[in-house]
């Protein structure tokens, strides 16, 4: 069952078609200490590609390119195994994501202290097909180590377009 907060306020929905990228920009101010964003039937126009995150602390005009650190771990048919890195240019989401228009990306991920002067995590749940076959669970944290407030979010596949997908951003209402 996935961890959905009683008031969650939708600030955005973007739909893919064959798109470099989808950014979220000028919906991230300091009114909601936590941020989801929902990832629906999100395909790939590349196999066997990396899907990643990246942050920025100028409304999008340009992304953060360094200093990120990220951690997962994927179960799926062949097993159970993980990986990490301390020194990366944005953070990993998931990989050996396939192309098949059947096999989606569906999950959430989750935003902290965006907007502020700590530093802004990312935690994920997402379950998608993987190249060569087998559904996969990808669990990820990540971060990046600047304390200039973020304010804008991208998604990309480390290589092609995202080919279609359903994107929904929104802020989380804590009391």
């Amino acid at each position: 069952m996935s961890y959905i907060p009683k008031q969650m306020v939708l600030l955005s929905k973007q739909s893919a078609s064959n798109s470099a990228s989808i950014a979220f920009t000028s919906v991230i101010t300091a009114t909601y200490p936590t941020y989801i964003l929902k990832i629906r039937n999100m395909v790939v126009a590349n196999d066997n590609n990396t899907f990643n995150l990246t942050y920025s602390t100028d409304n999008g005009a340009t992304y953060l390119n360094s200093n990120y650190t990220w951690a997962y771990q994927v179960t799926y048919i062949g097993g159970i195994f993980g990986s990490g890195n301390g020194s990366a240019s944005e953070i990993l989401l998931a990989d050996s994501v396939s192309n098949v228009s059947t096999e989606g990306i569906n999950g959430f991920v989750t935003l902290y202290s965006l907007n502020t002067s700590r530093v802004a995590t990312a935690q994920s749940s997402l379950i998608l097909i993987r190249e060569g076959g087998g559904v996969g669970q990808y669990l990820n944290s990540g971060s990046n180590s600047t304390t200039t407030p973020v304010n804008a979010i991208k998604i990309a596949m480390g290589s092609g377009n995202i080919t279609s997908g359903d994107f929904y951003f929104y802020g989380v209402v804590e009391p």
